[in-house]
């Protein structure tokens, strides 16, 4: 009887050395102080990030995971315009390419007529006065 207790008090003191060098050599996340299992429970498919990391923790975390509203509802609007287009009306990406360009051409045109006639404004009001 004794002998088993001598046994057991070596298993004992093994477990505690074997405990506390694994906490010795516990790393701790910048991202994440406290890892309790409360912590670990609350991560989906027992990740050790946050998601915000793994996403790549910028702008496009933020926009991926909603924290900027305005930019994600952008995003999700804009990805819901090209899909009306490309799905429900059949238009094309050459024929959206062709539009967009026209379209530069028109506004560079105007806007080249507009500050020739606005010069010559300017130049009439400021020789009135």
């Amino acid at each position: 009887m004794h002998e088993k207790n001598i046994v057991e008090d070596v298993i004992n003191d093994f477990v505690d050395n074997f405990t506390e060098t694994v906490q010795k050599k516990k790393n701790v996340s910048f991202f994440e102080q406290d890892d309790t299992v409360s912590s670990r429970f609350n991560r989906m498919f027992g990740r050790e990030k946050p998601i915000h990391h793994v996403l790549g923790g910028g702008k496009s975390a933020d926009v991926l995971l909603w924290r900027n509203k305005k930019i994600s509802a952008s995003v999700l609007m804009g990805a819901t315009a090209i899909w009306v287009l490309f799905e429900w009306i059949n238009f094309h990406f050459l024929s959206l390419v062709c539009y967009g360009l026209l379209l530069g051409m028109i506004v560079q045109f105007v806007w080249s007529n507009a500050s020739g006639a606005l010069n010559r404004l300017v130049l009439y009001v400021s020789a009135v006065t």
